[in-house]
């Protein structure tokens, strides 16, 4: 019944990301323009975890080291990033109901100054041992500096895969 319920509701976790992220633009390209004269960035460093603090789904744009640190994520304290150089991609999950959920960022693309962060969403299959307890899966994109002042994702979604590393 609990996976039943878990499947049911990987559709509305990924109309609540959409609709959840912090970076919301009603004047950005549709889906079908979204890679029109697209820049490949290159992704420098890529970590992934969970952390209470990312609690609900988001894809940021970080620019700054304040910015950072206002997510108040402890996994992030590892991160050594100059904000100069650099800046990161967030892509998280939000609470989750069991372990065996992931994010994953397998490319960024710039068009104009917005990012669109790629990246695949699983949840555990149907018959695969998870653990329970709340999980908060995230994915963190170190990336060159941009001028971008958006992001957005562009995700796919898989069940009962392993993580690609």
């Amino acid at each position: 019944m609990l996976n039943r319920l878990a499947l049911l509701a990987l559709p509305l976790f990924a109309v609540a990301l959409f609709a959840g992220c912090e970076t919301t633009r009603t004047d950005a390209p549709d889906a079908g323009d979204a890679y029109q004269g697209a820049r490949a960035v290159p992704v420098i460093q890529q970590m992934h975890g969970s952390d209470p603090a990312l609690d609900a789904p988001r894809v940021t744009l970080i620019q700054d080291r304040p910015a950072l640190d206002n997510l108040d994520a402890d996994s992030f304290d590892e991160l050594d990033v100059n904000f100069t150089e650099h800046d990161v991609v967030v892509f998280a999950l939000g609470e989750q109901p069991t372990g065996g959920y992931w994010a994953h960022i397998t490319g960024v693309q710039q068009v104009g100054d917005v990012l669109y962060v790629q990246g695949i969403v699983n949840q555990p299959g149907e018959d695969e041992a998870a653990t329970q307890a709340l999980t908060y899966p995230y994915a963190v994109a170190v990336i060159p500096k941009t001028d971008a002042s958006i992001a957005l994702s562009d995700i796919q979604e898989v069940t009962g895969e392993t993580r690609p590393e």
